[in-house]
C-alpha cells in the first residue's frame, strides 16, 4: 500500500544531513553528498516510516502524555515562523516553503510551549540545501554527531526525516569488521550505519512525532526556558496567593532548582502556562492533599517551605502525579500518563 505522497518521494533525489549538538543547544548541521547508490537505501526508509504512520493513530501533541507504539504526536506547524536567516546567508538554491495556512486557538495554545524548539527543526529542514558539505576526513575527523535527517525535496520545499542519533553510534570501538563471501575478509571500519527507525517527520505544516523524547533532546530551548523562570514562578506565587504562600525560601529554591536546568524549567513553564490555570486552590484542600502524599514537611506555620531537594517532589505534586494504589494503598508516581477520553 502506499499514498501520493510516499511516491513523490520515491521520486526525489535524497539528501543527507548530520547535525552536533553543542554545550549551547545550538544545533549545527553539515550536508553529506550521497551517491546515486544510495538513493534507494533513503527512499526505503522514508516510505516505509509514511506506510507505518498510516496504520497509526494520531494525537494533538501534548507534554504531558505518553505514546503507545500505535500512536504518534502531531503539531500544526503553520503558525510557527522559522528562524531568521543566518548573518552570512549563503547562495539560495531552492525556493524553499514550511509554513502554511492559519492554525486554530486551539492548536495554538498547544504548540506554544514548543514553539521555539520545532523552529528550529524547520529552520534544519528549510536549509536543507544551504548547510555546508563535509568532506570524508572531515566526517573522520568529526568525533560525534546527535542527528540526522534524510530531507526530500517536496513542492517547494523539503520534507525531512529525522533520527534522534549519531549514524556513527552503533560503531563500537574495538572491534574488527569482516565481510564473508568465499573467505572472510576484513573491510575498514565505516564511517555511517543506518537504521530503519525515524523519530520525526517534519512535513510542509505538520511536524509528525514518533518519539515523545526527540522534542525534549533535540530541540529544548534552554535560553527560552531558563529566561521564563522569574515570570513562571510570579505565576506560581500569584496562584497559591494567600491560601498557601510560598515562602521567601522557597522561591528561592524553585528558582535555583529550575535555573540548574532545562529539565525543571520546562516543566515549571509548562505549569505555568497550562496547568495552574485548571487548578481550585484552596487552604484546605492544599494542605489536605499534601499530608495524602506524605508532603506535609513542606508545610511551616501555614506557609509552602521548600527546599533545593524537594521542589521536583513539588512540580510532581502540581502536575497530578502523585497518586495511591487502588489495591495496595502504596504510593505511587506516575512517570508517564496520558489523559483518559
Amino acid at each position: 500500500m502506499s499514498t501520493q505522497w510516499s511516491d513523490a518521494i520515491l521520486d526525489e533525489e535524497p539528501r543527507l544531513i548530520v547535525g552536533t549538538r553543542k554545550a549551547t543547544g545550538k544545533i549545527d548541521c553539515y550536508r553529506i553528498d550521497v551517491h546515486e547508490d544510495a538513493f534507494d537505501e533513503f527512499r526505503d526508509i522514508a516510505n516505509q516510516t509514511l506506510l507505518r504512520i498510516q496504520d497509526m493513530t494520531k494525537r494533538p501533541y501534548a507534554h504531558f502524555g505518553a505514546l503507545e507504539m500505535d500512536e504518534y504526536f502531531s503539531i500544526d506547524t503553520s503558525s510557527i515562523p522559522i528562524p531568521p536567516e543566518r548573518k552570512k546567508p549563503r547562495q539560495i538554491q531552492s525556493n524553499v516553503e514550511i509554513a502554511g495556512g492559519p492554525a486554530t486557538s486551539e492548536v495554538v495554545r498547544e504548540i506554544q510551549p514548543v514553539a521555539g524548539q520545532m523552529a528550529e527543526a524547520l529552520r534544519i529542514v528549510s536549509e536543507t540545501d544551504l548547510h555546508p558539505p563535509l568532506s570524508a576526513q572531515e566526517i573522520r575527523n568529526q568525533k560525534k554527531f546527535n542527528l540526522y535527517m534524510i530531507s526530500f525535496p517536496h513542492n517547494s520545499g523539503f520534507q525531512g526525516f529525522l533520527r534522534k542519533s549519531g549514524p556513527q553510534r552503533s560503531i563500537s570501538p574495538g572491534f574488527r569488521y569482516f565481510q564473508y563471501g568465499d573467505t572472510l575478509k576484513r573491510v575498514n571500519t565505516p564511517d555511517f550505519i543506518f537504521d530503519d527507525r525515524i523519530d520525526l517527520i517534519i512535513k510542509a505544516d505538520e511536524v509528525q512525532i514518533l518519539s515523545e523524547s526527540v522534542v525534549d533532546v533535540l530541540f529544548r530551548d534552554v535560553q527560552l526556558f531558563s529566561e521564563s523562570v522569574p515570570n513562571n514562578i510570579s505565576k506560581v506565587v500569584s496562584a497559591f496567593g494567600n491560601s498557601l504562600p510560598l515562602t521567601e525560601d522557597g522561591m528561592e529554591a524553585l528558582s535555583s532548582a529550575s535555573s540548574r536546568g532545562p529539565r525543571a524549567a520546562k516543566r515549571l513553564n509548562d505549569l505555568a502556562q497550562y496547568r495552574l490555570q485548571d487548578l481550585a486552590f484552596d487552604s484546605q484542600d492544599l494542605i489536605d492533599a499534601l499530608t495524602n502524599h506524605q508532603l506535609d514537611h513542606l508545610l511551616v506555620n501555614g506557609h509552602l517551605d521548600l527546599q533545593e531537594q524537594s521542589v521536583p517532589d513539588f512540580l510532581d505534586f502540581l502536575e497530578g502525579r502523585l497518586f495511591h494504589d487502588d489495591h495496595t494503598k502504596e504510593p505511587r508516581r506516575a512517570d508517564r500518563f496520558s489523559r483518559r477520553p
